[in-house]
């Protein structure tokens, strides 16, 4: 299950609650699959017309590349995928991993629970900038932009930490990391129309536009539930 996504002004907001502000390291997860290429394809994003904040997104050129930039008092860090990885019309399980606290730091992207090969656009200087006046969202940079998601995302997590690629194989196969819910800190797995934060942060969701989908993204292969002997 999982919320599709129009292309052209759907978006889900989790909010600035001061418990989704500033966090580093920071794990981003989700399943995908995209129905078309669109400009830019923002996956997880914090950031808005300030231009302060990050974002992880798909871009559309020069290919299809996972890109992960983070916003510095100097030079702003850029980094995305040294190659192609994502496909329009395939279900995909993607993850970012990122420490800001050392300029040298690269994000190390996931693809169905593996490492890919990161190429560095630019590499930050200075400190960091404060994400704290822009909302967490799914779908879009920010309320007005042009860039959106076309397709369908579920089981979105953001940790306040650097999971091992173990700990991210079991969002892959169970959908959310290990502890549950009660753990971790924003998950919206998106298998119905609550958008309330099933994690511990404030960080519920508001849709504007969206659908459920019911058939693309799976429920995870086993869905936490199976842990306990009642899922599939």
């Amino acid at each position: 299950m999982a919320r599709d996504f129009d292309g052209v002004d759907d978006t889900i907001s989790c909010g600035s609650d001061a418990s989704v502000d500033q966090m580093n390291p920071k794990t981003l997860l989700l399943w995908l699959v995209l129905d078309a290429d669109t400009n830019d394809a923002p996956f997880w994003t914090k950031i808005g017309t300030d231009a302060l904040g990050w974002l992880f997104v798909l871009l559309n050129a020069p290919d299809d590349l996972l890109y992960y930039e983070e916003r510095f008092s100097g030079t702003d860090g850029a980094w995305y995928t040294a190659t192609t990885v994502i496909a329009t019309g395939t279900l995909y399980h993607i993850a970012l991993v990122y420490d800001n606290s050392d300029v040298a730091n690269v994000p190390t992207f996931y693809v169905n629970g593996v490492a890919q090969t990161t190429t560095v656009i630019t590499t930050p200087t200075g400190t960091v900038d404060s994400d704290a006046a822009n909302s967490l969202r799914m779908g879009a940079y920010d309320s007005g932009g042009a860039s959106r998601v076309d397709g369908r995302l579920g089981f979105m997590e953001v940790e306040n930490a650097a999971l091992s690629v173990a700990n991210i194989n079991r969002h892959r196969w169970w959908g959310c990391t290990p502890g549950g819910p009660s753990t971790m800190n924003v998950w919206h797995p998106l298998w119905t129309d609550s958008l309330v934060n099933k994690g511990t942060a404030t960080a519920n969701g508001v849709a504007t536009g969206t659908t459920m989908d019911n058939a693309t993204v799976p429920r995870a292969e086993r869905m936490w539930g199976s842990m306990m002997g009642v899922g599939r």
